[in-house]
């Protein structure tokens, strides 16, 4: 089983991090997203990738794409469930 982690977005900065604790340098500057394991984090990554490439971010999109991403996965693993 993957450890949970929380994910960070600094959208001045247009920095996303990945941590076990909320003590990092600079933590002022983010704004907390959620929780994620590491398989889960990667593919987020990916998704934010692919719709913005290079585009300016807000948080408001990174929660978003977070949270339907995560609503996602809840759905797959019911259908998954029921297998």
């Amino acid at each position: 089983m993957y450890k949970k982690r929380m994910i960070y977005w600094d959208q001045k900065r247009q920095r996303i991090k990945f941590s076990a604790s909320n003590d990092f340098h600079n933590i002022k500057n983010y704004s907390f997203i959620g929780f994620a394991n590491d398989p889960e984090f990667e593919v987020l990554l990916d998704v934010l990738f692919e719709r913005f490439r290079d585009d300016h971010i807000q948080t408001s999109q990174v929660l978003e794409v977070y949270q339907n991403f995560m609503m996602f996965l809840d759905n797959l693993k019911k259908i998954t469930s029921r297998l």
